[in-house]
């Protein structure tokens, strides 16, 4: 098959490329949202390649990027399931190699969806060894039944432990860097992001804070006095109908608690002020007691995605 490369256009492209992510991801991409997360990314190693057939259809997709807290480079690679054995994805991953090469980084890392066995194979052929799995999960709303935990979050409220979201907050530079640190704080020894380096303060507030998916209610904050002590954050995906339990996490001295639990039951609460039909989460396979919390509130599992290392 005869095709060509050229960098990612704009506009123009973006309903393919979503169309694209869409034949991978296991929720599904809006234009809106992936043109809003185009247009405001901050300058990488590489404007996005398409690969264009002789029709001028965009029939793959590859971009390469600095990883969030990791000494990385992160590398996706998608090319229309109808167009592929015929060397696109090759094509395009041997142009971004290259580039990452002249950059003298040393890692690169990249993830499947579990069930995508062809995609598994691409990538082992090309010495990417699964690094971790992380299990996706999902709980639809109306099949939650909150009765099951009747007086949770009042017990953890007895033991002091207060509870409260960032809309009862005025959201001032000096909050947002109280909820940097939090979520850096419990994240610091999360399986899926032990080891790695935080990102810098103005990257989290633009990843979160400025994000058209951050909601105030959604961000559930538990504290011991003055002391911010755990975290759960819901991402809100209107076009989907669904929320994305994007992270939760208890400092290591108040586990145990079932802090984590009553955050996790808060979320629920929270989700039911919304037009939603759904909340899914991903978490590292290791990382047993979420896992247990999350079987225990009713998520269902679905295939997981591989994360994937290549050292060069």
């Amino acid at each position: 098959m005869a095709f060509f490369l050229r960098p990612l256009s704009g506009e123009a492209d973006i309903p393919r490329i979503v169309d694209l992510v869409n034949t991978v991801d296991p929720e599904p991409a809006s234009v809106e949202a992936f043109r809003e997360r185009y247009c405001k990314a901050p300058p990488g190693l590489l404007n996005p390649i398409v690969a264009i057939d002789l029709t001028g259809q965009i029939a793959g997709y590859a971009t390469i990027s600095y990883a969030p807290f990791a000494h990385s480079l992160w590398l996706r690679i998608i090319v229309d399931p109808s167009k592929r054995h015929q060397g696109i994805g090759s094509r395009l991953y041997n142009s971004v190699l290259t580039i990452a090469q002249a950059h003298e980084v040393t890692q690169i890392i990249s993830e499947v969806r579990e069930n995508c066995i062809e995609g598994l194979q691409f990538a082992q052929n090309r010495k990417f060894q699964i690094s971790s799995h992380i299990q996706v999960s999902r709980l639809y709303v109306a099949s939650f039944d909150e009765s099951r935990f009747n007086g949770t979050v009042d017990v953890v409220a007895q033991t002091g432990i207060r509870f409260f979201t960032l809309a009862d907050l005025a959201m001032t530079p000096a909050i947002q860097r109280k909820h940097y640190e939090l979520h850096c704080g419990c994240a610091a020894d999360n399986p899926a992001t032990a080891g790695w380096q935080a990102p810098s303060f103005e990257s989290y507030c633009q990843r979160v804070f400025q994000s058209p998916q951050f909601r105030g209610d959604g961000h559930i904050i538990a504290a011991d006095g003055d002391e911010w002590i755990g975290l759960s954050a819901l991402e809100y995906y209107p076009h989907t109908r669904s929320m994305h339990n994007a992270f939760t996490g208890v400092q290591r001295a108040y586990r145990g608690r079932h802090i984590a639990l009553a955050l996790k039951l808060l979320t629920m609460r929270a989700v039911r002020g919304y037009d939603v039909d759904y909340i899914y989460t991903n978490n590292d396979s290791t990382n047993i007691p979420i896992l247990t919390i999350n079987r225990k509130l009713g998520y269902q599992i679905e295939p997981g995605i591989y994360m994937l290392s290549h050292f060069l």
